[in-house]
């Protein structure tokens, strides 16, 4: 009765569990002390949003034509909010680099490839069908980010 079809149903639903996604990763990142807590915050924040809303992501990450040849509605929504969570991502990096709290990077590359862990593991999560350890994927992804791969031996 609300939406002319089910694509504008779906733009509200992902608009919505955006805007509580972000109001969460803001809210968790201004309530952390320092750059690494801060980036802490984001990628945990981030990785629970997306395990209390399963189904959700699961439905986002069926093929759907999103690819940016798309003109739909639906994956300009997706894009513009991609865009919005990279530069959020980015200001934290940037911000963190500014404190000399992080090495100086270019904060958007850091917040496109945080970005894609975190989509990477979501994906892991829902095609396994697994709930997954938060606290060791989140704690993982960190020290990828923070660290790389390469420790000492």
């Amino acid at each position: 009765l609300y939406f002319q079809n089910k694509e504008q149903l779906l733009v509200r639903a992902v608009q919505q569990a955006f805007e509580e996604l972000m109001a969460r990763l803001q809210g968790a990142v201004s309530g952390a002390s320092s750059a690494p807590d801060r980036l802490r915050a984001l990628v945990q924040s981030s990785l629970s949003h997306a395990g209390e809303n399963r189904g959700f992501f699961r439905a986002l990450m069926e093929p759907r034509g999103l690819g940016p040849e798309s003109v739909s509605e639906l994956a300009r929504r997706f894009a513009a909010q991609n865009e919005q969570y990279v530069a959020f991502v980015a200001n934290v990096v940037d911000e963190g680099a500014r404190q000399g709290e992080f090495r100086d990077l270019p904060p958007r590359l850091v917040a496109v490839a945080l970005s894609g862990a975190l989509r990477g593991a979501i994906a892991e999560r829902i095609a396994s069908g697994a709930s997954g350890d938060l606290d060791l994927d989140t704690n993982t992804i960190f020290d990828l980010l923070l660290h790389g791969v390469i420790g000492k031996r």
